[in-house]
């Protein structure tokens, strides 16, 4: 097993092109960390710099505390599970499994007995003389793993493993590679898009964003303590709601001031004392869908117009629409978005006619009108407020 650290690691390419920027994270031995983010956010090419098939131009790589940047690919001992399955098709199950070992020239008694037990952990026992034309996706997978684990390896790295299935295979793969990489205790990088992916696998998840990493945690502190709007924005489904508002401190206590109203959040609120340096400045405020209720109750309430209801038991999802006083910046869309603030274009919208977007989870029972105005109750303590420069959180 290993521990990997990223020591200030970065990848600029000939042409100035920065791929990685000043990437630090450590995977503890025997930690399954998950590098999350959109397309072209670097988090393929940290992992291929991890296996050395992509040199690294700036910082070091370290295993178990030794620098490994100027080691080849062979002598890092990890072990690659790829998008593609990357299987040999004149070779069978058995053969594709052993062709590391059989590389190495070991014994053919001992590859038979890793192949064996590989594949019986896999349950590909039955498949070993097939050739992979013959397996489904799913089956393809395993033999992907099984190739991978039968080196016993210091270290697993997964390439976007599983997004070639269908969605019923992919959750089935997914509590597989959790059970797999439990039982054989082995450290891993997985790379994916997937925010779902992430948030059911990993150990931690880091979340990257134009090469650079964005925060870094268990998945339950991430989605309840974003870093930032883009991360606000990427983890859980549906996303964060996000309006702006005016932030003011008076007599009775901090308020949120839109052009529906004043919010009176009221001490219960709890805010960070650096929220104070935002008074009478605009803030992006966040809701998680299943934070806001409808009915009377305790705490400030959003006028609202229902739009649409999704129905998807055990829960339904109201649409609705919100008027605000201060519409959505170009900037703030940009970065909730992952778009270049130029190319913002019909994003904004309904931000610029001063609507924004709100979406509730409640119970699939929850009576509701099939359209038209209704209020949004919610906790203010459940309130996450970000600076509407710089789109970091307000702490």
């Amino acid at each position: 097993m290993a521990k990997i650290q990223f020591d200030g690691v970065g990848k600029r390419y000939d042409n100035g092109a920065h791929a990685v920027r000043d990437l630090n994270l450590t995977i503890e031995d025997g930690e399954f960390m998950v590098v999350v983010g959109p397309s072209g956010c670097g988090k393929s090419t940290a992992l291929r710099m991890a296996a050395g098939l992509e040199p690294i131009t700036e910082g070091r790589l370290l295993f178990d505390g030794h620098e490994v940047n100027a080691l080849s690919a062979r002598d890092r001992d990890v072990a690659m599970v790829f998008q593609n399955y990357a299987l040999y098709p004149h070779m069978t199950v058995s053969e594709n499994i052993a062709f590391p070992l059989a590389s190495r020239g070991m014994a053919k008694d001992e590859i038979a007995q890793r192949v064996a037990r590989a594949a019986e952990t896999l349950g590909l026992t039955e498949y070993l003389s097939r050739r992979p034309k013959a397996l489904s996706g799913g089956q393809r997978q395993r033999v992907a793993m099984g190739r991978a684990i039968v080196r016993d390896p210091r270290l697993f790295l997964m390439d976007e493993p599983l997004s070639n299935l269908d969605a019923k295979l992919r959750n089935q793969m997914r509590a597989e590679i959790i059970g797999l990489q439990k039982t054989q205790g082995v450290t891993t990088l997985y790379v994916t898009h997937d925010q779902t992916e992430a948030m059911t696998m990993g150990d931690r998840i880091a979340i990257m964003r134009g090469g650079v990493l964005q925060q870094a945690g268990a998945p339950r502190d991430l989605y309840d303590h974003p870093a930032n709007l883009f991360v606000a924005a990427f983890i859980g489904s549906p996303a964060m709601n996000l309006f702006q508002a005016d932030l003011r401190f008076t007599d009775s206590g901090p308020v949120l001031v839109t052009s529906g109203g004043t919010l009176e959040l009221g001490p219960g609120a709890a805010l960070p004392a650096r929220a104070r340096d935002h008074d009478n400045r605009t803030v992006v405020v966040g809701l998680r869908p299943e934070h806001l209720s409808l009915g009377d109750g305790p705490g400030p309430s959003l006028a609202a117009t229902l739009t649409l209801t999704e129905e998807l038991p055990p829960e339904k999802l109201l649409h609705t629409l919100i008027t605000a006083e201060t519409p959505m910046t170009d900037q703030v869309v940009a970065v909730a978005a992952d778009v270049d603030a130029s190319a913002v274009g019909d994003l904004a919208q309904d931000a610029r006619a001063h609507r924004s977007r709100l979406v509730a989870r409640l119970p699939v029972d929850t009576p509701v009108p099939a359209s038209g105005p209704l209020d949004l109750r919610f906790d203010p303590a459940r309130l996450h407020l970000f600076d509407a420069r710089d789109g970091q959180v307000i702490r």
